[in-house]
Parts: C-alpha cells; structure tokens; sequence
C-alpha cells in the first residue's frame, strides 16, 4: 500500500476544524496508507486527545502530534509579513527538522479551510523535477517579446515578496531536498534581511508565508499542470472558492482539494437552503449588486455556499458539528436581519458619491496646490464617507463637498449620536474627530476621541479602545 504524508499547523482556535479534514482525508484516500502530522506549539492536551481518540475510533489514519517548544524563531516573520498570519502558518519553512527522517514528501494543507473530495495521487506523487516544491500557480510571468507565460525566476525574488508565486493552502514538499540543500534557520535570518533592505512598504516586507515561500522558492518550483497548461484557474488541487469571485466561466474541471480562500469561512456562516435561494440567489440580492469589496459579501455566491454545504457534509460525522452549527446559524439570522440591509445602504450611497466622481476628480486637482499632508488628509477623508449613510450626513458631506471644512465642523457639531442610528455610530465618530484633526480643533478632535473609544468598549472591541486610550495617554 502507497504511503502518503500530510501536515498542517494551526493554533487552539482553529484546531477543532480539522475535525472534518479529518474525515475528508479517511473517506477519500481509505487506498492509501496515510500519516496525518499536525504541528503545532499552542493547542492545549485536551483537544489533541479529542483528535487523537477520534482518528483512533473514526479513521485509518495514522495521526502524529508534533509540537514545537520553541516559536521565537518566527517571530520576526510574523511581524515583516503583515502580522495577519501568525507562527504556525511559517511552520514548513524547516519541516524537515520536525518530521521523521523516513518522510521524503509531504503535502501541506491549510488547517480547517481545506478538504478532500476525490483521489490526490496526481498530485501529490508528481514527479519534482528536481524542485523543491510542486504546487498551483497564482500568476506567470509574461514574456515581453513573445508574450508567452513563463516561470519566473531568481531575478524576480523582491517582486514576488509583495505579491505571490503560488496559494500556499496546499502544495507538496520535497523534505529530502530540503534537508540536502540545508534549508536552516540561518539561510531563511539571511533572506529575511535581503528582504527588508530590498522593501519598499512600510506595513510588510512580504505578504506572509506566500511571500516568503515564494522569495525562497523562485525558480526551485514545479507547478502543477505547467506547461500543457497556463491558466492560473486550473487548480484541481488547490480549488479557490473565490474562483466565483474573480470569473463567471463555468468549471472545466473536477475539483479535488477544495481551498476555502475567503473571509467567511465554511463554520462562520450557514444559510438555510431557502434562505439562500430567496435572499442570496434572487437576482437583486445584495451579492448580485454589489459593486465594491465588503467584507465577507464579494465571495458570498451561491456556487461557494453550495461548497460549503460539502465541508458541513463532513462536520457533521465529527464532535464539533453541533457547537459550530448552532454559531453559524445564529450568525446568518444576524447577517439577514442587520448585515445586509447595512451593505445595500452601502451601496446604494456609493453609487450616489460614484455618480459625483468627477467632481471629486476636479476638487483633487484644486487640492493638488495645497500642502500635501492636507490634501491627503481631506481627500482620504472624503473617500471614507463611503461607509456614511448620506440620509444623516448630507449636510456635512456637502460642505466638504464644497472644501468648507469649519462649515463642516459646525454640522458635525449639531448632529447628535441620539440622530445616528447605532450601526452608523462608527462612522459619525471617525468623520468627527477627523474634521476636528483637519480644523486643528484639539478640543473637539479629542472629546471625539474619547467617544469613539467608549463606543468600541461597549461594542466588544476593547482592545482598540484602550489602543485609542493609550495614544491619548497624557495629551
């Protein structure tokens, strides 16, 4: 019987959603001989023996705790890729330090967002070609004088930092390479310092663990399919349900490894069947019109929910299943009642400040005299009234409008929050206190403030409050 390797790494929160990778993983690759290894430095002993016990009652699987004592390597990562991915998601960097000498390759998976849904052999015994990695493609580069897709190269490590080479939620690992080639800490402290003194962001030096991978990785991967096919939407193995986001052409292919790569993940939210054919699948629903990024919405299609409904398949042979479906569900009653009418407001006012847009072209241009740090402040401050609801704001989005910043200011002044509704109480107190800033009105900008750190306290959001509280901290 064929051995096959898998591993994933993730912290307490995430680990009660392997679960259903779990029986993803035994249902479709009962053929296989499979060690599953879940890495890991934080997740407590008691959910460990949860997964342990179920493996051993439920599963063929093999399952390998492998815990790491010692993080502090990562750190720096963390803190140069964005500080949205935390340690484990940099665990493979030095996989073959924590795995058995007998593992020549593993597949990695992202914990809880990826499943299983047919035979990966294809994939995941592909010959290397001598790289170190195989894995899905997100771009190519294009040749200038042939105009043909190309594999990038070593050349182009720095500009692939700030973007990526291939979607690291699932990609095959060549351990044997890696402990040849001696893939140490120190090659990785030496390219994180190449990195930084070839960035040119203030917030990140690479865009988390794809950025590295890809940095370190250039030109030593083979992508899968690649070159009998050049379409970056073909991922058999490594299905981005933001596929739907992005294109509305029909699938070609039958997917695999299904990568749940958007915000809501498949346990934050779960439409009832009726629900999703009345208010997401009807053709004037909120995800049908919406014509600029809201979180969670842009990937809310049909098609995703529908993928969805597979890995709930899973969760419900688990433990969990029961916790997370009551969650979900109350969340979508939540999003029904509150969310979506908030984002049709949403949109509908950006259509209307959309309708102005070259009027704001022109008032840019007449700003474009002033100082810059001015201009910036009150053009940025106009592009966020985006998230105002123009029924309570008119008045001082006209005069900003019209470049009248004290008028502005004394509109703001003779609004109350008793006139905002609570879910536009965030954006009145953010306009306040910024035309407060604008107007050098320190007063003003700071009683506001104040305000909006109470509103985030009392909203559950206590750690940005007492960021806020902290900046005001002798003022």
């Amino acid at each position: 019987m064929k051995k096959i390797n898998i591993m994933t790494s993730c912290d307490n929160n995430i680990a009660k959603y392997v679960f259903p990778q779990l029986v993803s993983i035994n249902k479709h690759l009962s053929d296989y001989d499979v060690c599953f290894y879940l890495v890991h430095n934080r997740i407590t002993a008691d959910n460990i023996q949860m997964l342990k016990e179920f493996v051993k009652s439920q599963t063929k699987i093999k399952f390998c705790e492998i815990l790491i004592e010692d993080i502090s390597f990562y750190d720096s990562f963390v803190e140069d890729g964005g500080k949205l991915w935390p340690a484990e998601a940099y665990f493979t960097l030095c996989v073959q330090d924590y795995l058995p000498r007998d593992v020549d390759r593993i597949m990695y998976i992202d914990a809880g967002d990826v499943i299983f849904t047919g035979d990966i052999s294809p994939y995941y015994f592909d010959d290397f070609e001598g790289n170190s990695i195989i894995a899905t493609p997100l771009t190519f580069k294009i040749n200038s004088i042939t105009n043909e897709k190309e594999l990038y190269s070593i050349e182009d490590r720095a500009e692939l930092a700030i973007g990526s080479l291939f979607n690291s939620g699932s990609y095959i690992i060549n351990v044997e390479k890696f402990r040849n080639e001696g893939y140490t800490q120190e090659y990785y402290k030496d390219l994180h310092k190449t990195l930084k003194k070839e960035n040119k962001f203030k917030d990140f030096v690479y865009y988390g663990d794809q950025g590295l991978l890809a940095s370190a990785f250039v030109g030593d991967v083979r992508m899968f399919g690649y070159p009998d096919v050049k379409d970056i939407l073909y991922m058999p193995y490594n299905f981005r349900t933001s596929y739907w986001g992005i294109t509305k052409n029909e699938l070609t292919y039958e997917p695999v490894v299904i990568h749940y790569a958007v915000s809501a993940k498949p346990w934050d939210v779960r439409f009832d069947k009726d629900i999703l054919e009345t208010v997401i699948s009807k053709p004037d629903s909120i995800v049908k019109q919406t014509v600029v990024s809201i979180p969670n919405i842009q990937y809310l299609t049909e098609q995703h929910m529908k993928y969805c409904e597979i890995w709930w398949g899973y969760a419900s042979e688990t433990p969990i299943y029961y916790e997370v479906d009551i969650k979900a569900r109350a969340t979508a009653e939540s999003w029904i009642k509150h969310y979506f009418p908030l984002c049709s407001d949403y949109v509908n006012l950006y259509k209307r400040i959309d309708e102005q847009s070259e009027k704001l072209k022109q008032i840019e241009q007449r700003f474009k005299k002033k100082e810059e740090t001015e201009q910036q402040k009150i053009i940025g401050l106009m592009r966020n009234l985006s998230s105002c609801d123009i029924k309570y704001m008119s008045a001082v989005i006209k005069e900003i409008i019209s470049e009248n910043m004290p008028a502005a200011q004394d509109e703001i002044f003779r609004l109350s929050e008793d006139d905002i509704p609570d879910e536009h109480a965030e954006s009145y107190l953010f306009l306040a206190s910024n035309i407060c800033a604008i107007n050098e009105y320190a007063d003003g900008w700071l009683m506001f403030q104040k305000e909006y750190a109470r509103y985030l306290n009392e909203t559950g959001r206590k750690d940005e409050a007492q960021m806020i509280l902290d900046n005001l901290e002798g003022l």
